[in-house]
């Protein structure tokens, strides 16, 4: 969770966007996913070592799903815990699984498409 920030009902996306509104927890856990950063490598281009731009503004053609409150409450303590952990140095790897795999399910991923999702995300790294 190092491209987003949850904090009294807002989020800000470093310095792309400011979302406001409902199911921020989702969002945040949405937006850290192996999916989107799966997606997001293919719709950037490189300013260097350290600095990425959008191709396009793909934030327009990203499918996001509606969860219900309860969903978004579940990603939201993850969220919370990820952060705490992160603030404390703490591993947060499972955590993170937690929520790629929430989100897989959410979006009714098959097992061959995490795995392509998986081996994509960790080449990129």
């Amino acid at each position: 969770l190092s491209n987003f920030y949850l904090d009294n009902n807002f989020m800000v996306i470093k310095t792309l966007y400011i979302l406001t509104g409902q199911h921020l927890g989702y969002l945040i856990a949405f937006f850290n996913s192996n999916l989107f950063n799966y997606y997001f490598k293919d719709n950037v281009i490189s300013l260097g070592q350290t600095k990425l731009a959008q191709k396009t503004n793909m934030m327009d053609s990203i499918y996001i799903k509606d969860v219900s409150d309860q969903e978004d409450e579940r990603f939201k303590e993850l969220v919370y815990e990820i952060q705490n952990k992160k603030k404390n140095k703490e591993d947060t790897t499972e955590l993170e699984e937690k929520i790629n795999n929430l989100i897989y399910e959410l979006y009714g991923l098959t097992e061959d498409e995490i795995e392509e999702v998986e081996k994509e995300v960790k080449n990129s790294k």
